[in-house]
């Protein structure tokens, strides 16, 4: 499954904000460097949609502020179903 996401970083909140379009909004508090936003990004869709770290990776966009998020099929109906907390 693949999730489109929009980082704003450096912020003073870390938390998924709204859908924004077919983008997901994402706040964190770390800045976009060294990676740090990305790390925390990946821990922020974790929590929210209760999955495993390591069933969350970055496709592409890494260094960009728009993000195509890849998340294990096994946890599609949990994410298509908290999805719908962000709308």
């Amino acid at each position: 499954m693949l999730l489109r996401i929009k980082v704003k970083a450096n912020t003073s909140q870390s938390k998924i904000h709204k859908m924004e379009g077919n983008y997901l909004v994402v706040y964190t508090k770390a800045p976009r460097e060294k990676g740090l936003a990305n790390k925390e990004l990946i821990g922020i869709i974790s929590e929210n949609f209760n999955i495993s770290k390591s069933a969350i990776t970055i496709q592409s966009g890494s260094t960009s502020v728009t993000k195509m998020i890849h998340i294990e099929d096994a946890y599609a109906s949990l994410v298509f179903e908290r999805l719908s907390m962000f709308s």
